[in-house]
């Protein structure tokens, strides 16, 4: 199970924003849509918070140094583990990284001795949908992939 952004993808442009269930939890306070250009080489980050405050940012492609991937794992309360990725653009000329999106995505469980017994290869690696999302952002910028 992942939370990751909705994905829209065209040949010369990806959209992605906040996914639903991420909205409901806020109230609908908090929406990020995010859609890069390739045609008009941009990036565009749209903003709402609590309902009223609209923020846009447009950041030109030769302003994006790399694209950062972050991970952090965190144990549940029903003994499997969930994951965190910050996924964010290092810009050239900023002291701060320009964050994206934050992917939420369950990690599969550790193969025990009865899974081993019936010769389970694991399939998963728990990063899929933020490496999916990192990807396709270095495919249509083109800039390095940094990962923390």
């Amino acid at each position: 199970m992942a939370l990751a952004p909705r994905l829209s993808i065209d040949e010369d442009r990806i959209r992605a924003s906040t996914h639903p269930l991420a909205r409901v939890l806020w109230f609908f306070s908090y929406v990020r849509r995010v859609d890069v250009d390739c045609r008009r080489r941009v990036v565009t980050i749209r903003t709402t918070r609590l309902w009223l405050w609209r923020e846009t940012r447009v950041i030109p492609f030769a302003r994006i140094d790399r694209i950062i991937c972050c991970g952090q794992g965190m144990p549940t309360l029903s003994g499997s583990q969930t994951a965190f990725f910050l996924i964010s653009l290092g810009l050239k000329d900023a002291g701060a990284d320009l964050e994206l999106f934050t992917v939420l995505e369950q990690q599969p469980h550790a193969h025990d001795w009865l899974d081993k017994m019936a010769g389970a290869v694991p399939t998963r690696l728990g990063d899929e949908a933020a490496v999916q999302l990192v990807d396709l952002l270095h495919r249509y910028i083109g800039v390095p992939i940094a990962r923390d």
